[in-house]
């Protein structure tokens, strides 16, 4: 099976947006240098960048992400 990756950078030069949401963060708050380890803040909604809009987003009691088989993600040839 041939996987296609739709994924996008997170950062403010790839990102897609929603045309209302403007501000995504990407801040590197602790690096490896000066503490050890890198830890990076990651501040989004959920329409910024590569999603799905399941059921959940514009119907009452609609599934979420989690509850949808990945299988149904799949495009088989």
């Amino acid at each position: 099976m041939k996987i296609i990756d739709l994924t996008y950078p997170l950062d403010f030069k790839y990102t897609p947006l929603h045309p209302i949401v403007k501000d995504v963060e990407v801040i590197r708050k602790y690096t490896l240098r000066k503490d050890g380890y890198n830890i990076t803040r990651i501040k989004i909604f959920t329409h910024s960048g590569t999603h799905i809009d399941v059921p959940f987003h514009m119907i009452e009691n609609g599934k979420k992400l989690d509850e949808i088989p990945l299988e149904n993600f799949l495009a088989m040839q």
